[in-house]
C-alpha cells in the first residue's frame, strides 16, 4: 500500500513524543520532540538541494547527541553520511 508523507510524519511524530524520542533509541540520549522538525526547517532555507542538505547537517550536529552528519563529495557526486561519535571529543 501507499503511505502519503504527511500521515508517515504525523505517525512518526506521534510515536516520538509517547516515548519522549524522536529518534526511537539511534542517538546517545533521547532526542526531544519537535527537534527533527527544527532540522528540517534549517534545511529549507537552501536554494539548492546541497545548500539544503549541508544545513541539514549543521543544525543535526548542533541538536543530535552521539551523532555526527556531513556531506562528501566524490567525483560528480554527493553523499549525505551519518556516523556515531564519541561524546567526549
Amino acid at each position: 500500500g501507499y503511505a502519503d508523507p504527511s500521515q508517515v510524519w504525523r505517525m512518526f511524530s506521534h510515536f516520538g513524543v509517547g516515548l519522549g524520542d524522536e529518534w526511537f533509541g539511534v542517538a546517545s540520549r533521547p532526542v526531544p520532540p519537535g527537534t527533527t522538525e527544527l532540522v528540517v526547517a534549517r534545511a529549507m532555507h537552501g536554494r539548492t538541494l546541497g545548500e539544503a542538505m549541508a544545513g541539514w547537517c549543521a543544525a543535526a550536529n548542533l541538536v543530535l547527541p552521539g551523532l555526527q552528519f556531513s556531506l562528501k563529495r566524490r567525483l560528480d557526486e554527493l553523499h549525505f553520511c551519518m556516523a556515531f561519535r564519541d561524546e567526549d571529543t
